[in-house]
């Protein structure tokens, strides 16, 4: 598991209820896991797709995401990010 700090821009989001950085700044957490697992090569993967994305309220100017690895496949690993 690992714990992200995430903290929005300061800047005008136009109301959005999800900020972009936000959204990243989670993926890119997945970057923390496994890589010191053994067995592990010494490539990190590059978060790209979402399989579903819940928003239940507005997101407050800063939080934590937490992020675990789900499964491992051929076709690649997944997490899930709360």
């Amino acid at each position: 598991m690992v714990l992200a700090r995430l903290v929005r821009p300061q800047r005008d989001d136009g109301g959005m209820r999800l900020h972009p950085a936000m959204l990243d700044g989670a993926m890119q957490a997945t970057l923390g896991l496994g890589l010191d697992a053994p067995g592990a090569d010494a490539h990190a993967g590059i978060p790209y797709a979402a399989e579903e994305l819940l928003i239940y309220a507005e997101m407050p100017a800063s939080g934590y995401a937490r992020v675990s690895e789900t499964a491992v496949s051929a076709r690649g690993r997944s997490f899930d990010i709360d």
